[in-house]
């Protein structure tokens, strides 16, 4: 899966800690304002999924849990890159979403 098909959740599950953990597969360069745009609208669609209910419905143990949407990339993140993590952080985390980000491991 990637990013750039807004509608696919790339991946699910449960952590050992309880939490859900709904994955964003991320493979593109950061170059560019189409690259946050197309992450944007699958963050949002991951938001909604959670926010409607939709998330527990289609995945029975996420319901009453904590929710992370959890983005790995495979390239650096540029300086705009992680401000617009910064930004995404703070938006769900209001909503009570938590949000984390970290680099593809090695071998992938």
């Amino acid at each position: 899966m990637s990013i750039e098909k807004a509608d696919v959740i790339d991946g699910i599950g449960l952590r050992p800690d309880g939490v859900v953990e709904m994955l964003i597969s991320d493979h593109l360069e950061w170059n560019g304002e189409q690259h946050h745009q197309l992450l944007a609208a699958k963050i949002e669609a991951y938001a909604n999924a959670i926010l409607s209910g939709q998330l527990a419905e289609s995945y029975p143990p996420a319901e009453g849990r904590q929710v992370c949407i959890k983005l790995v990339w495979q390239h650096v993140p540029n300086a705009a890159a992680v401000r617009f993590f910064g930004a995404v952080e703070q938006q769900l985390s209001s909503a009570g979403i938590d949000f984390t980000q970290t680099a593809l491991p090695d071998g992938f």
